[in-house]
């Protein structure tokens, strides 16, 4: 990394703030689709159960999505060099990512706009790394999640025994997953997931070529260890690494309280094991 905040390239063009309208307009459809699907009825009957506890969950939510812009911009800054995108322009991002990953099927395309969203403020690869460092430490904390949830789950609820063993091997499996995970960001995620959409004939021979440099540029941002041991710039991104896994760990348990909260308010104090069950 050799570049500074007056030489780094522009990210985006006019395409960024195509797909990221197209974004928004794919969002707003499936909102109005999943209204008219659940029926608005359905939902204020659901809110009128929750009452005034949903201001609190609402409130929940504000601080979930500002400890995950936190997190994704401790993440953006990393690099060390590079000019500062606000707190501000992440949160923008975070927000409207988070909106379209809940009303479109499978919760990927609001992690594209958000990366399409901080490309006019940051280069490619600087903003892919982000978005990649983001969802990778989500996912790890996830696995891990499941891992602990299933075995508490086993030990503190009266299970049949054959559901006890598969929450056990779902954990043990969880660990072998992020195991598997952290390897392959070691080994270099972008490079490797691209390797095998090649192997499967997504992408071709030569498109591969052409997206080699930008993916090893991806790659050396996703772990510290392309800058000098012992450096400042290798203990300022270590830092900068850390803290945005403390936002990430601070949002998830936010969530986990909501989710608590609601079912409070609908009637259903539950247990710790059935937390880490439902969780």
């Amino acid at each position: 990394e050799t570049g500074d905040q007056t030489r780094e390239p522009p990210g985006a063009g006019a395409w960024s703030r195509v797909f990221t309208w197209g974004s928004i307009g794919v969002a707003l459809i499936a909102l109005v689709v999943t209204v008219v699907t659940v029926g608005l009825d359905t939902i204020l009957g659901h809110l009128a159960t929750i009452g005034w506890w949903f201001a609190l969950v609402i409130g929940l939510e504000v601080l979930i999505t500002a400890c995950d812009a936190a997190a994704l911009a401790q993440f953006l800054a990393s690099d060390g060099r590079s000019r500062v995108v606000s707190y501000g322009r992440v949160l923008i991002a975070q927000v409207a990512g988070r909106a379209i990953n809940a009303v479109t099927p499978g919760g990927n395309l609001g992690e594209v706009t958000k990366v399409t969203m901080l490309l006019d403020h940051a280069a490619l690869p600087r903003v892919v790394a982000a978005v990649l460092r983001y969802n990778v430490v989500v996912l790890l904390l996830s696995l891990l999640t499941i891992a602990v949830g299933g075995a508490i789950t086993a030990l503190v609820l009266e299970l049949p025994r054959s559901i006890a063993t598969a929450l056990y091997v779902g954990a043990a499996v969880s660990v072998l997953v992020a195991g598997g995970l952290v390897w392959l960001v070691r080994r270099g995620l972008a490079r490797s997931f691209v390797a095998l959409a090649g192997w499967l004939r997504i992408l071709s021979r030569k498109r591969r070529a052409r997206w080699k440099q930008t993916l090893e540029d991806i790659d050396a941002r996703l772990l510290p260890r392309h800058l000098p041991a012992g450096s400042k710039r290798r203990a300022r991104l270590r830092a900068r690494l850390g803290g945005g896994v403390a936002w990430v760990l601070v949002s998830r348990a936010l969530s986990w309280t909501s989710l608590w909260i609601l079912l409070a308010a609908a009637g259903e104090v539950v247990s710790l094991g059935f937390l880490a069950a439902i969780v």
